[in-house]
């Protein structure tokens, strides 16, 4: 700040002893040509002509800043504003912004011929018999390379006005990367003597992001509320209106979904599929059946009885179950102790620091591995639960098909089951689900008729 301010006066006083010098040259020419004009007995100088009657006094603004100095406070002037009339401030950035990136790429060296120490000794460990992989070399070039980059950074960072703390960092990078490039050559001079490429010949360092790049941030929410499936735009609209909205987005459900071979469209064969599973879970189906055939057990279930019973019942299924546990089990042991042995030869071989190293993976899988088996054991838990809750049921996985047809119920003597009230109360209740199923399906067909034939749906769409 004080340096701004010095030099700010300093071009303030330039601009004004310019204008003064130029001035007074004026000056002294109109005294020139006085002088050559006056009458005899009349005397001239530079402040002005002197005579009789003496005119005009001599300007005191006009005269030198530094007339009134003494000869210490000139000397102290001139030093503090010697380098400041005119800084060469853009010319020292540049310098040390080409140091400083100079500076990098020599520590981006230092870091490549480390990786290339690590990678050696890796490989060596992994494979004892490779040979020679040729990587100590690299290592001794990338340092060479290092080594003079960071003395042309120096070179360019010196005599740059405030570059002291740049010329440290200079200084500390010096030292560290010829302190490991003189351990380098010595390594490679009496143990493993490799040649050293030329630079040229090494691959280029590819960049790399020193830290992964922050999430995006939700200024204003629209992301968040999106996600959350809020739809601000739903509470302006009136309720007259939801109408048209909610055919609008029957319409965008149908076209999105796939339709069937007969023609039916996404969303009324997904209200199919669901009846069907509904009217699936309550026995609906074979329970009408039965009442038609009037105590006969459906020809699929028949099947699938004959099915259960060819292949042994429960007891079969239940030792298919176990043998496949048993297996997977074994199996699993097997392969433990398989990874247990090469863990044992490799600790023998290695020791226990690249043992740890190599195996950093697999131990992370077999966390991983251990919290899947809990949530399974969870499972297995929940399973055997629901088994204990119907095991009632699989009793009748034991029956042949004459014994559960003897279980169908009868109609008294002189009257059949599908002249029950209670089966007509079912027959009217699937009636009416298949007339509703019609409404809705005219309904969708009228609604996208007319989402269609609106422009602004259309867009959406």
């Amino acid at each position: 700040m004080k340096g701004a301010v010095v030099a700010k006066l300093a071009a303030q006083a330039y601009t004004f002893c310019k204008e003064a010098a130029l001035r007074c040259y004026a000056s002294q020419r109109c005294v020139t040509r006085a002088s050559a004009r006056a009458p005899a007995g009349t005397r001239c100088n530079q402040q002005g002509v002197e005579g009789p009657a003496k005119k005009k006094k001599a300007n005191p603004y006009f005269q030198d800043p530094k007339a009134n100095m003494t000869r210490d406070e000139r000397e102290r002037y001139q030093a503090e504003t010697a380098d400041k009339v005119a800084p060469p401030l853009l010319l020292s950035l540049i310098a040390q912004a080409e140091a400083q990136a100079t500076l990098f790429e020599s520590w981006a060296q230092f870091h490549a011929a480390s990786e290339h120490e690590d990678a050696y000794e890796l490989a060596l460990a992994l494979t004892p018999d490779s040979g020679r992989l040729r990587l100590r070399g690299s290592q001794v070039a990338r340092l060479r390379r290092a080594s003079e980059l960071v003395g042309e950074a120096a070179a360019k960072a010196a005599g740059v006005p405030g570059g002291e703390a740049c010329a440290l960092a200079m200084n500390t990078a010096a030292n560290s990367i010829r302190e490991a490039e003189a351990v380098a050559e010595k390594h490679n001079a009496t143990v493993y003597i490799e040649r050293v490429p030329p630079f040229s010949s090494l691959p280029t360092i590819e960049p790399k992001a020193i830290a992964p790049p922050p999430p995006e941030e939700d200024d204003d929410g629209r992301d968040s509320a999106l996600d959350s499936g809020f739809d601000p735009f739903a509470s302006l609209v009136l309720e007259d209106a939801s109408v048209y909205y909610a055919s609008r987005d029957d319409v965008l459900r149908q076209r999105s979904g796939e339709g069937e071979p007969g023609g039916a469209s996404g969303l009324a064969a997904i209200l199919r599929r669901c009846v069907r599973a509904e009217l699936f879970a309550m026995g609906l189906p074979h329970a009408l059946a039965a009442c038609d055939d009037d105590a006969k057990l459906p020809a699929a279930l028949s099947e699938a009885v004959a099915r259960v019973h060819g292949s042994g019942g429960a007891a079969a299924l239940g030792e298919m179950l176990a043998n496949d546990l048993d297996s997977l089990a074994m199996s699993i042991d097997a392969l433990l102790e398989v990874e247990e042995g090469a863990d044992a030869q490799l600790h023998q071989q290695h020791g226990e620091r690249w043992a740890c190293a190599l195996t950093a993976d697999a131990r992370r899988e077999l966390a991983q591995t251990r919290e899947e088996i809990a949530q399974a054991e969870a499972a297995n838990e929940a399973l055997s639960t629901h088994h204990a809750d119907h095991e009632d049921c699989l009793s009748l996985l034991d029956l042949d098909a004459g014994a559960l047809a003897g279980r169908v119920p009868q109609a008294e003597e002189g009257s059949r089951l599908a002249d029950l009230e209670c089966v007509g109360d079912i027959r009217t209740l699937l009636a009416s689900l298949s007339s509703c199923s019609e409404t809705r399906t005219a309904a969708i067909a009228e609604a996208r008729a007319l989402a269609e034939r609106d422009d602004i749906t259309a867009r959406e769409i």
